[in-house]
């Protein structure tokens, strides 16, 4: 996948929870996840959330940060190499906590083009809808990643009157971080237009510079 055009959806932990990124490549459909917890807190978490974290960063599925709170440059240095691998096309997040964020990103010269995806029916909703086509045809590549699969099982939806859903952390029966930046990637991707095809490739010609 290095190099190939993808869509970022980033949670964002506030301190000692879980952050998840996770890019979705829409030509092929395959999935990558990255998942980042304070080191000093990850027993301490294993107790709390009853899974494997330290198992996990052992293993290199979760990267441990230094301290007991989340390392935001830390995030924003892995996310400067991630961006350097593939082609980035955007970058969906939630406002919430990342005006430090985009601090650091400016600091350390990450560019990328910035989404903002809100938590609510309007932006979930349909975000929801297109990862469940891609599941429903068949055409999402997941990588059996364990942390990811974690939080797709804890998921849970809630549904307005309209029929319109969102995710809702408090009725889900663990982290849903994953599904949260997996849903973010996944909608972004749809809500971008595709590229039309020049005219002139679709005729056959080629352009001769001078």
């Amino acid at each position: 996948m290095l190099g190939q055009r993808c869509y970022l959806g980033l949670d964002l932990s506030a301190t000692t929870d879980l952050t998840a990124l996770v890019a979705f490549f829409p030509d092929s459909g395959d999935v990558r996840a990255w998942f980042w917890a304070p080191r000093d807190g990850l027993e301490e978490a294993e107790r709390r959330d009853h899974v494997p974290y330290q198992l996990w960063a052992r293993q290199g599925l979760l990267e441990a940060t230094p301290g007991r709170a989340i390392d935001k440059k830390w995030i924003v240095h892995r996310l400067g190499e991630i961006v350097q691998d593939y082609d980035v096309q955007a970058l969906a997040f939630d406002r919430w906590k990342m005006d430090e964020v985009q601090r650091y990103m400016a600091d350390e010269g990450v560019k990328l083009t910035m989404q903002p995806w809100g938590q609510g029916f309007r932006d979930m909703s349909p975000a929801i809808d297109a990862l469940e086509t891609a599941i429903l045809q068949g055409t999402l590549r997941h990588p059996s990643h364990p942390v990811l699969d974690w939080c797709l099982s804890n998921a849970v939806t809630m549904t307005d009157p309209a029929g319109n859903r969102k995710l809702v952390k408090d009725k889900s029966r663990g982290r849903i971080d994953g599904a949260v930046a997996l849903s973010m990637a996944v909608g972004v991707a749809a809500r971008t237009p595709a590229k039309k095809p020049s005219v002139y490739a679709s005729r056959g010609l080629i352009a001769v510079g001078a």
